[in-house]
């Protein structure tokens, strides 16, 4: 059995807890604390370039992905022989891809391309 150190509880930890600190309630609470803590002692590290990586990328997988989309629908007006207007499809995927979000897409790719 192991204390709390944020209740004062005892508390079995798992296993694979090589030094536990905190029961499963406090659980979200420690990491709060450690992950400001973290920011006030990496100042330098937490800044917007992360941000601003991420977000290219975000953009760059997008971009991907509309391409992707319109190709199918390229394949399938050559297969359908039909004259579809896809101009502006693959920018106007990619705005709606965008409003999505990522994480969504993410969900949803799979199914898509299957």
């Amino acid at each position: 059995m192991h204390r709390c150190e944020f209740c004062d509880a005892t508390f079995q930890a798992r296993r694979q807890v090589k030094r536990p600190r905190a029961c499963l309630s406090c659980q979200p609470r420690r990491q709060r604390e450690n992950e400001k803590t973290w920011r006030i002692n990496n100042k330098a590290q937490y800044d917007n370039q992360y941000h601003r990586i991420q977000k290219l990328r975000r953009i760059k997988k997008l971009g991907q992905m509309s391409e992707e989309l319109h190709r199918f629908m390229d394949v399938g007006q050559k297969f359908l022989q039909t004259d579809l207007k896809l101009e502006h499809l693959q920018e106007f995927l990619f705005q709606f891809l965008s409003e999505i979000g990522v994480r969504q897409i993410n969900k949803l790719w799979p199914i898509l391309i299957a």
